[in-house]
């Protein structure tokens, strides 16, 4: 399964390609305020820390991590990589 750490411009061009080509996946965000459309994707929201990151990755057996997160968004960008060690890919969206 895939996870997108989403709520910028990058986040949302991940979740569009990932409808076009029809995968499932979850589209992750801190707040409420992006309105995206989905219909392979569930939309996950509210602010994660490590250990509520890792534990999310476990649940739904995350194999690729897109960390598309706002630069700013301190609580998760630092932490996905070993947060999620069990994940096969990780990739990073930068600004």
């Amino acid at each position: 399964m895939i996870l997108i750490l989403g709520g910028t411009t990058e986040g949302r061009i991940a979740a569009r390609t990932l409808e076009e080509a029809g995968k499932p996946f979850y589209y992750s965000t801190k707040g409420d305020e992006q309105e995206v459309t989905m219909h392979h994707g569930i939309r996950l929201q509210g602010a994660m820390d490590e250990l509520d990151l890792e534990h999310c990755c476990r649940e739904h057996n995350i194999q690729l991590l897109v960390d598309a997160a706002h630069p700013f968004a301190i609580q998760s960008s630092p932490y996905p990589e070993p947060a999620c060690h069990p994940i096969r890919t990780y990739l990073s969206a930068t600004r």
